[in-house]
């Protein structure tokens, strides 16, 4: 089963639906199925409770996913039952947040095949030199010294971000997310942090190049550069 830890609640932060639909579905394959309920069923399925419903006090778990309200842990088969059925209906519950989120996602990539709603356009050898630099980046953070948390919080970003690329995408906004996290890491890194930045870098060159002719900017338009006026 996947271990209750850290790294376990980093990943729910980034990508709650996904975490929790896997976490279901390894426990759920993992307890007997049927009335036999052994001790070790019991210590998973209470110790699963006891981490979602944290999870749901941390405001992690969306307000309106299925709740285990009536609790009798002095059963054990009272408890397996209710805690199987429970977390059936969590896993139904969030398997259909992905799959809205999967629609979602496609309903406006293919809007805007059709020029229906306003969408930048990366070129065939954009889309692949990004897919590419999110691989070495993936790499990169992997063997960075950073701690777990920050570094499982990047990697779910590359993903969400590497998913969602299509040569016609609505919006930048994933993009310039990763811009800022290079500052992150560039104060938690310093001059290690270079191989990330240079990566990050060109893929922002990338994404303003896109954006600046969606927007009809003069040709050759440079990045804009934020400049600290604080001292004047």
């Amino acid at each position: 089963m996947i271990a209750l830890d850290n790294k376990l609640v980093e990943r729910m932060r980034g990508e709650t639906a996904a975490t929790v639909v896997e976490l279901c579905r390894e426990v759920l394959s993992e307890v007997q199925k049927g009335s036999a309920w052994t001790t070790e069923d019991y210590t998973v399925l209470s110790e699963v409770y006891m981490f979602l419903e944290a999870a749901r006090e941390a405001n992690i778990l969306a307000s309106e996913a299925p709740a285990l309200n009536c609790v009798d842990v002095t059963s054990r088969s009272v408890f397996c039952n209710s805690a199987q059925a429970w977390l059936n209906e969590l896993y139904n519950f969030y398997n259909g947040v992905l799959d809205l989120n999967r629609f979602d996602a496609n309903r406006n990539h293919f809007r805007s095949m059709f020029g229906n709603i306003f969408s930048y356009e990366f070129s065939q050898g954009d889309v692949e030199r990004v897919q590419l630099l999110i691989n070495e980046l993936r790499v990169q953070i992997s063997s960075a010294d950073l701690e777990d948390g920050h570094k499982q919080r990047l990697l779910a970003r590359l993903e969400k971000l590497q998913s969602e690329l299509h040569k016609k995408i609505s919006d930048l906004d994933r993009f310039w997310g990763l811009v800022g996290d290079a500052g992150v890491v560039v104060g938690k890194l310093g001059s290690d942090a270079k191989p990330i930045v240079d990566r990050i870098k060109e893929v922002a060159d990338i994404v303003w190049r896109t954006q600046s002719r969606a927007e009809e900017l003069p040709s050759g338009s440079e990045f804009p550069r934020l400049e600290d006026k604080s001292g004047e």
